[in-house]
């Protein structure tokens, strides 16, 4: 294998073995820096920048007798002699099997940065079922969606159908290279499993945080009612009703956004807080006193305690009142919230 290698070594042959040897850019990458470490590489592209069959040399691949005999003699069919016992009559002619119904395609056109799939394909009556052996990496799932995108006569977005005449042309077009793993005599003639690993899908979810309450410093509060212009004198109550008013000019001058979100997005109250809740995305900058709008809000609209939606409203509190009580601690608003779909 080493000989035939020699006779044929150049830019090309030296690519292939650096590809099948470095399962990633990054170990090609150190293996040419090792030659030369001025080299700059910054992707596969890079490589045809350089003089690898200089570069390069058959003793940089001494241990991988394999990949060194599958490229010098890519027909090998090295056996022992009794193997043809099992794969040939009693005349010494080689029995064939009466169909082939399974076949796995290799992409030979990689994507960008050389994310390509394996495809096993199992005939159905007149049509292959694809499917792609992709395991849990999100680049190769996309790669492999823009492969069956090209190549689908029917549905899916990664496992599809598709005919026999598309099969050939693939293999025509050089778009994949075939192989028969379930004629590979030294298993049990069974083709491989494709496996594609599901990544974990949570439902959306909200929260309201934290709001102002009468349990915060006096000063603090006087600061949060001189930033909009009242008056901070007089005793807590007072600063606190004169924040419940604050909060509802608030509330009445942001109600159209608020209605229009929940309008398109209306949420169901779950008793407690997902792990995965986010901020509701609105009011963002009414900070500090966006989540007690916002929670007056989600009081006022609740139907049925579970309901959030923008056409119903509880007005047996104005917001004024309702404010304040969420202030005092005479209601609350506990739980988080889910998307209705």
């Amino acid at each position: 294998a080493k000989e035939a290698l020699k006779r044929r070594w150049n830019h090309g042959l030296a690519r292939e073995l650096l590809r099948d040897a470095c399962p990633g850019f990054q170990e090609a990458r150190r293996l040419l820096k090792r030659r030369n470490p001025q080299l700059k590489l910054t992707s596969y592209n890079d490589l045809d920048r350089v003089n690898l069959s200089g570069m390069l040399g058959l003793e940089d691949f001494t241990d991988r007798d394999r990949l060194l005999i599958s490229h010098a003699l890519p027909a090998s069919n090295l056996r022992r002699t009794r193997f043809l016992e099992t794969v040939a009559d009693s005349a010494g002619r080689l029995r064939l099997v009466p169909e082939i119904s399974a076949v796995s395609l290799a992409e030979t056109r990689p994507e960008p940065d050389c994310i390509h799939s394996l495809w096993h394909a199992e005939r159905r009556g007149s049509l292959w079922r694809l499917r792609p052996d992709i395991g849990g990496d999100h680049s190769r799932r996309a790669a492999a969606m823009n492969f069956a995108a090209r190549w689908k006569t029917g549905k899916g977005r990664l496992c599809f159908s598709t005919t026999g005449e598309r099969i050939l042309e693939m293999v025509e077009t050089d778009a994949v290279k075939p192989s028969f793993p379930s004629l590979n005599y030294d298993g049990a003639g069974r083709m491989p499993v494709a496996a594609a690993t599901v990544g974990e899908i949570r439902v959306g979810a909200y929260r309201i945080g934290k709001h102002v309450t009468e349990n915060v410093l006096g000063d603090l509060l006087r600061d949060l009612l001189r930033r909009h212009g009242i008056p901070v004198t007089g005793n807590k109550e007072q600063l606190l009703r004169r924040l419940a008013v604050l909060a509802a000019d608030l509330y009445r001058e942001r109600l159209p956004e608020l209605d229009g979100y929940f309008s398109r997005h209306p949420l169901v109250r779950v008793q407690s807080v997902p792990k995965n809740a986010q901020e509701l995305p609105l009011l963002e900058d009414m900070h500090p006193m966006r989540n007690l709008v916002l929670a007056v809000y989600a009081m006022r609209h609740l139907r049925g305690g579970s309901i959030l939606e923008a056409s119903h409203e509880n007005t047996a509190y104005s917001v004024e009142e309702l404010a304040l009580a969420l202030m005092t601690g005479k209601v609350a608003l506990q739980g988080g919230f889910l998307p209705v779909v």
